[in-house]
């Protein structure tokens, strides 16, 4: 399962990788020097509050469709975590890392296949049933010791992550996710009827029963309504401020900003999650 390991303490990076991958760790690491040298990008090697190893991991989706991803960390709990339509797992990597240091294991993976395509015609039924990718994400969780299960995401991820929450009931102790994603309109939010692979997150937060947090700015059009419509009694809507969505249009930059409201909102996190 395991094919390498890359441990990270305070955002430097050791890759534990055959030779034949040299050539790519290489620009691995150019490119990480890049990101975390750029003023206006606040990189992942900013955050000093924590360390850990990420192993990369193959694992099966619920229908069988391969995937790949990351894990860090260990713990009882696990965190599966779907990323937006445009943009892949290491945009989560801040998040994964300051969750892994507070004791929760941590995945990280890529779709299979990209949202954005469900633009571009017809495809075969289960193309964009990214649904099953959190599912066999969690089945990985659970064989690698965990024995409660969060989920989380944004945009297109955040969607899926409360339609599962939906599917798998009390399965799932508690989900959060940031705006959320499109409701209706366009295929690459899961939210256009004439898509067989659609994944109505206004419907599913109509029967999950189990905690939800919701992050969004007052600029969201999205989280209100699923907020409201969320059947759990045990639910929350964090305002971030609109400067939140400056770097990252989904408000990802409160795993990497000191700002007040940023440690406010990853306390709010930790505060959230299932307590042993």
């Amino acid at each position: 399962m395991y094919v390498g390991t890359r441990t990270c303490t305070g955002g430097d990076e050791t890759a534990v990788l055959p030779d034949s991958r040299a050539a790519a760790v290489a620009l691995s690491t150019l490119a990480l020097a890049a990101i975390a040298s750029s003023p206006s990008t606040v990189g992942w090697k900013r955050l000093t509050w924590t360390s850990g190893t990420f192993s990369t991991v193959h694992f099966a989706a619920s229908d069988g469709v391969r995937l790949k991803g990351e894990v860090i960390g260990s713990g009882s709990t696990g965190i599966v975590i779907a990323h937006d339509a445009d943009a892949n797992f290491s945009e989560w990597e801040p998040a994964a890392r300051f969750l892994s240091s507070h004791g929760y294991r941590v995945l990280l993976f890529d779709y299979r296949s990209n949202p954005f395509d469900s633009q571009l015609g017809p495809h075969p039924a289960g193309t964009f049933r990214f649904d099953r990718d959190v599912k066999g994400g969690i089945a990985l969780l659970r064989r690698l010791g965990s024995t409660r299960i969060v989920l989380a995401g944004d945009g297109v991820g955040g969607l899926t992550a409360l339609v599962v929450a939906r599917e798998l009931g009390s399965a799932v102790a508690s989900t959060f996710v940031l705006t959320a994603g499109g409701i209706s309109g366009s295929t690459d939010t899961l939210g256009d009827q004439s898509n067989p692979d659609d994944l109505d997150a206004l419907a599913a937060v109509r029967y999950v029963t189990t905690p939800i947090l919701f992050y969004a700015a007052r600029s969201d059009t999205n989280a209100g309504p699923l907020y409201r419509a969320a059947a759990t009694k045990s639910k929350r809507l964090f305002l971030l401020p609109q400067s939140a969505l400056s770097q990252n249009s989904f408000g990802l930059s409160l795993w990497t900003t000191e700002a007040a409201w940023a440690r406010k909102a990853r306390a709010a996190v930790i505060a959230f999650m299932p307590k042993s």
